[in-house]
């Protein structure tokens, strides 16, 4: 190599050196659209002719634009009316450490992603901003990580739309996953993730609203809540899945401060190894439960209850609650003025040897459902348990100093009526649920007779009217409608009863204390029975299936009082 060579290559190499030192400084890049007008790989579209890199602050103020290739910038703001889209070729990223914000979406402005957004660097603020009215919509990939705050943060009247099949994945936020506040609103069609938080997985306040047809996945929140509703406007919907994980150092798993949450009867809730209460409901919070939740509350024996109801909070159930808990703390605990509802097809399942406790006198817990425990020994009631459900438990279920409130046997304004001699006793009961009434009795109803002895589940009529009911099982006799003047043995009456074969049954009285008349009529498979009061005609029809139709086979003329007693 000759001298003069050497010293060319010698300069050539500190020009590099220069021209890579002076590229490290960040720039501020403006989007004019004077290129192309869309496409972000086209200098031309860039105030200072440079396609932006990972060192550069980046604004599109105006215009539509295009990412179909791999780049990098330090932050990114969309505003005004402009629109940014990462098609499916597109990968978006945030490599370099920032004190802002990594990317904001403000005023009108609206993202669409469906490639790859990843924010990695490290930022002293959020991974994404949403404000104003912007929209932000993902159909592909979201990775954010590193956050000093919050993942993602939407307030005003912002929305982001997680869409089918898309992924939001947040790992090691500073703060919340996903703040929402004021009119804000996230809609999750697709996965979202959020793992190792320090405060709240999804935090809402304000108006704002929640609802997930996806799945949701939180797990490794210190001291906070995976969800966590402050405010009473606050809603949240779920028709699909959420998976809360490891919620460590006393964190709730679902904490409604406030606000409505439905679960609704599609959405599943699965809460495993939560140290503070798993689901809470406090101040003037409301949970609906219509699908199914599990709680499987954190084994150590430190932990809170696995569901909590305070002052004003109401919890109502109308799915499936299974709770196993550690047995040294409550299944379900209802506070200050706290209200559980078991709703009549509600079903609750506490798999653990875990009491229901009730610690103030303004507490309420009401079962119309089924609930199925485990306990074998004495729940805890201050307040005031009604039971008009089924409970199920090892031992006679009981609480005190309260005792359990047991409600009527059939719901108002039906009541069980013993007609004439019941012999060795009448039973009735309803499933509400199913809506089932159940007569069973010991009575011996002999034909003919001029006084009756039957079981009788009954309700007013006054003037026109009528009653019609589908016999789903008969045991050892008959079941069936009737119309009578009153609850006397010899009073005035019609009734119709099947057994469930061919065969159809009436009787009726016309006099008082007179003999019934009895008579049989051949009927196809009769399931369904109706009786009808026009005047002073009473008709009898039946039909054979839930959608057939009603076939007439007897009437009677039968005078009595303008207000009767009807029923089953």
């Amino acid at each position: 190599m000759s001298f003069k060579n050497f010293y060319s290559f010698k300069f050539l190499c500190m020009a590099l050196l220069f021209l890579m030192a002076t590229g490290v400084d960040a720039q501020n890049i403006f989007w004019t659209g004077g290129g192309d007008g869309t496409s972000w790989e086209d200098p031309n579209n860039w105030d200072l002719q440079v396609v932006p890199t990972d060192q550069d602050y980046v604004e599109i103020g105006g215009g539509t634009a295009f990412i179909s290739s791999e780049v990098s910038v330090k932050n990114l703001i969309v505003k005004g009316s402009a629109s940014l889209t990462i098609t499916h070729l597109g990968q978006l990223s945030f490599p370099t450490n920032s004190t802002i914000d990594m990317m904001a979406v403000e005023g009108n402005a609206s993202v669409v992603n469906a490639g790859e957004l990843s924010v990695i660097g490290l930022s002293d603020e959020r991974g994404i901003r949403v404000s104003g009215s912007g929209s932000f919509s993902n159909g592909g990939m979201i990775s954010i990580a590193q956050s000093e705050i919050e993942g993602i943060f939407l307030e005003g009247s912002a929305s982001l739309m997680n869409s089918t099949n898309a992924t939001i994945s947040i790992l090691s936020s500073g703060s919340d996953g996903i703040d929402i506040e004021n009119q804000a609103s996230f809609t999750n069609h697709g996965y979202l993730s959020a793992v190792n938080l320090d405060t709240e997985g999804i935090d809402m306040d304000d108006q704002a609203s929640c609802t997930n047809y996806g799945t949701m996945y939180f797990e490794l929140i210190d001291d906070n809540d995976a969800v966590d509703m402050d405010d009473a406007s606050t809603v949240f919907n779920n028709y699909g899945t959420i998976t809360i994980v490891d919620i460590i150092d006393a964190g709730e798993g679902i904490e409604v401060d406030d606000g409505i949450f439905t679960n609704h009867s599609s959405g599943m809730i699965t809460m495993m190894n939560v140290t503070g209460d798993a689901l809470r409901v406090q101040d003037d919070g409301t949970f609906y439960n219509n699908g199914f939740i599990s709680i499987e509350a954190n084994p150590d024996s430190d932990s809170d209850e696995a569901m909590e109801i305070e002052c004003n909070g109401f919890f109502s159930n109308s799915g499936t609650l299974n709770i196993t808990n550690n047995g040294s703390t409550s299944a379900i605990q209802v506070e200050c003025s706290g209200t559980f509802i078991n709703e009549d097809c509600g079903e609750v399942n506490i798999f653990t040897n875990s009491i229901i406790d009730i610690e103030d006198s303004e507490g309420t817990f009401t079962n119309n459902g089924v609930i199925n425990t485990a306990f074998t020994g004495i729940n805890s009631n201050e307040g005031t348990f009604t039971n008009n459900g089924q409970i199920n438990a090892p031992v006679s279920f009981t609480t005190a100093p309260n005792a359990v409130v047991e409600g009527p046997d059939l719901p108002y304004p039906w009541y069980g009526s013993n007609i004439g001699n019941a012999g060795s006793g009448n039973d009735f009961s309803f499933v509400r649920c199913e809506e089932d009434f159940v007569i069973s009795s010991g009575a011996n109803n002999l034909s003919p007779q001029n006084s009756d002895n039957v079981a009788f589940a009954t309700v007013p009529l006054c003037g026109n009217g009528g009653i019609q009911a589908r016999i789903k099982d008969v045991v050892g006799g008959y079941a069936g409608l009737m119309i009578r003047e009153s609850s006397a043995p010899g009073a005035k009456m019609f009734a119709v009863y099947s057994n469930l074969t061919n065969l159809l049954r009436s009787e009726i009285r016309t006099v008082d204390n007179g003999n019934r008349n009895s008579n049989s009529f051949y009927a196809s498979f009769p399931k369904w029975l109706r009786l009808v009061r026009q005047g002073n005609y009473i008709k009898a029809f039946y039909r054979n299936s839930n959608g057939g139709g009603w076939i007439q086979f007897h009437q009677a003329y039968i005078e009595m009082d303008y207000c009767v007693e009807m029923g089953l």
